[in-house]
């Protein structure tokens, strides 16, 4: 008996989920995702010393071999197409030979020494130089999330035969 009961108190409990009509409707969900696009503060890129020529005659003190430097891997991290522009607005300049120079008669020396700047990794970045293309954009890019690298040089074919003064302070701001 007991188990007769029991199946019929099933029964009775399922019913009402078969009683009635039913309706389906769709329900529609969305989200967005704010654009953001980001880098790594990247600090500074120390060239070290550049090279001169340093034996007498016609290209004496002139920049020898330039000198080259790579920062350390950063994040880049966009969500969205993008592109990347590099400037260079001014060359590198000795704070302490400030006002040196072409002023004093002096024609062959010079407190400025022009630098490239790219992006090594960063789609198909052109250089930015401050000599003669201080702002450069890349091509445009996918979305983003790498890391990439930045490298900071001085070409001695970028100096035009100045002789820079010895000073240990030359620096510029490339954004």
């Amino acid at each position: 008996m007991k188990k007769i009961l029991l199946v019929s108190t099933a029964l009775l409990i399922s019913a009402p989920a078969l009683a009635g009509n039913t309706d389906n409707d769709d329900v529609f969900v969305t989200a967005s995702v704010a654009e953001e696009c980001s880098i790594e503060d990247l600090g500074t890129i120390a060239l070290g010393d550049i090279s001169i020529v340093e034996t007498p005659g016609a290209n004496a003190l002139q920049v020898l071999n330039g000198a080259s430097k790579d920062s350390d891997l950063i994040y880049v991290s966009c969500n969205y197409n993008n592109k990347m522009t590099l400037s260079t607005p001014t060359p590198l300049v000795a704070a302490s030979a400030a006002g040196l120079g072409k002023a004093t008669g002096s024609a062959d020396f010079t407190n400025e020494i022009q630098y490239h700047f790219r992006a090594v990794n960063y789609a198909n970045s052109p250089d930015a130089n401050s000599a003669t293309q201080p702002s450069v954009t890349s091509n445009s890019s996918a979305p983003i999330h790498k890391q990439i690298k930045f490298r900071a040089y001085v070409n001695a074919a970028d100096q035009n035969g100045a002789r820079p003064y010895a000073a240990n302070d030359y620096k510029a701001t490339a954004n």
